[in-house]
């Protein structure tokens, strides 16, 4: 497909999808990128930690719950993962005036790293400062899942990795983390809690209803005026 809409000359949209493990983020993830891509928008998906050659082979070691990695290099290595997919990935696409939709972000580093391992909270956020810089996304969605539908999807799955399988005390900490990211909606008009206990369908809509307008509330000249009425509308 040539002459793809952009948003901006040089300046895309940075979507992230943050949740407890078995939320769902993956499966609304690919409805979103269907959604945009059918109505022309280049858009990349990444994963964090992954999204490049370095990044999916840290994933491989960081998920892996048979490799010892204490708290501190695990945020080391979080964060290794994060700059690289940053600097190879997000910024050129964003730059080309793509959508970037990502699975999980910097904030998932507070949230498993901080609140559930513990770690000193002036050195995590100093860490995640130097590797994001200022690449940082312009929408967060939050989903919201139920005990009751998370361990559906859990006794689905065959195999857990270290995060999934990690003992009750530190999931119950990141459950903490999560009430606390939640919070910050009404602080950040970045942050977007969803309510997940309708159909998938109804997620889909709320999430999509929600990033059309924001990218339709763009400046003039940074998205084609005629495409932003079309997506707020679909």
């Amino acid at each position: 497909m040539n002459n793809l809409p952009t948003i901006g000359l040089k300046k895309g949209f940075y979507i992230a999808f943050e949740g407890l493990d078995f939320s769902g983020k993956s499966h609304q993830i690919d409805l979103l990128r269907q959604a945009f891509q059918k109505i022309g928008f280049k858009v990349n998906v990444v994963r964090e930690p992954g999204g490049c050659e370095l990044g999916e082979e840290l994933r491989n070691l960081i998920k892996n719950k048979n490799v010892e990695i204490c708290p501190e290099a695990m945020l080391l290595l979080m964060n290794a993962a994060r700059v690289q997919m940053l600097t190879n990935n997000v910024k050129p696409s964003l730059d080309r005036g793509e959508i970037v939709i990502s699975d999980r972000s910097f904030y998932s580093s507070l949230l498993y790293q901080m609140w559930g391992n513990q770690l000193n909270p002036n050195i995590t956020k100093a860490i995640i400062s130097f590797s994001v810089k200022d690449i940082t996304p312009d929408l967060v969605f939050v989903l919201d899942a139920s005990e009751e539908e998370r361990a559906k999807r859990k006794a689905k799955r065959n195999n857990t990795d270290r995060f999934e399988s990690a003992p009750e005390d530190y999931l119950d900490r990141v459950k903490q983390g999560f009430e606390w990211l939640k919070g910050l909606e009404k602080k950040s008009n970045k942050i977007i809690t969803i309510d997940t206990s309708g159909t998938i369908e109804m997620t889909h809509t709320e999430i999509y209803r929600c990033a059309a307008f924001r990218i339709g509330k763009l400046k003039d000249g940074q998205l084609e005026i005629d495409k932003a009425k079309q997506i707020i509308t679909i």
